[in-house]
Order: C-alpha cells, then structure tokens, then sequence
C-alpha cells in the first residue's frame, strides 16, 4: 500500500513538473559565419529568435566564443511569439 501511495505522488509530481509554463528560445540559426570582413566595414550581425513558450522570455545574460566580438542582450523581456 505504501508503494503504491508513493508511486501515485510520482506520478503527480511528474505531471505538475510538466504543466508549469516556460519560455523557450528557438534560433533561426544558432551560428553566424563572419567569413572575411572588409576593412572599415561595422560587422554587426544578429542572431533571429522566437519565444515559443507561453510565458515572457528573459535573457539575463550573453557571450561570445572568443574576444574579438562583444555581444549585446535585449533590455525588455520576449514575449511569446
């Protein structure tokens, strides 16, 4: 009977783990080739993403795989879509 209890918390347990909301972030493409930059030119680029959660995305923090680019996070949070 005990097992039986502890296995039924469980599995509400489970379900309550996946009905909470989230944000989710989906790249249109997570890496960007800088390839040769012309000389004098800016080299910005920008990463395209979606908020495909339910609930406001907030980025908090970025960084770059190397020093030579300083990447910079939006200030107010994504809504969904």
């Amino acid at each position: 009977m005990k097992k039986l209890i502890a296995i039924a918390i469980f599995v509400f347990a489970g379900f309550a783990v996946q009905a909470q909301e989230t944000a989710r972030i989906e790249f249109k493409s997570e890496v960007i080739d800088y390839g040769e930059i012309q000389k004098g030119s800016d080299g910005v680029r920008v990463f395209e993403f979606t908020n495909t959660g339910n609930v406001p995305l907030v980025i908090t923090d970025v960084t770059s795989s190397c020093g030579c680019t300083i990447p910079e996070k939006p200030k107010d949070p994504i809504a969904p879509g």
